[in-house]
């Protein structure tokens, strides 16, 4: 089976029909997380990654652990920092 599925319109829990289908939205259910090439255009990464790197860099406040300023690094050594993205797995129940 193929864990990717190319997106149209619609919502992973299959609530409008169109945008996964029945195979891949079974996937999901089974292993916990499902590939979907192309879901976000690149203007949507851009603008994800500038509201995080405004995070990270406490443009938005600081918080616990901030450790800036960051003056001279580049986002992508702010994110190190901080961030810490795995892939996505099913969560078993506590």
């Amino acid at each position: 089976m193929n864990p990717t599925a190319a997106p149209t319109s619609g919502s992973i829990d299959g609530s409008r029909p169109g945008f996964l289908d029945a195979e891949a939205v079974a996937f999901y259910r089974e292993r916990g997380y499902l590939v979907v090439e192309n879901a976000l255009s690149p203007e949507d990464v851009a603008e994800i990654n500038d509201a995080a790197a405004q995070v990270c860099r406490g443009e938005l406040g600081t918080f616990k652990g901030w450790q800036g300023p960051h003056d001279g690094q580049s986002d992508l050594e702010v994110f190190r920092q901080y961030l810490c993205i795995h892939f996505p797995h099913k969560i078993s129940p506590v």
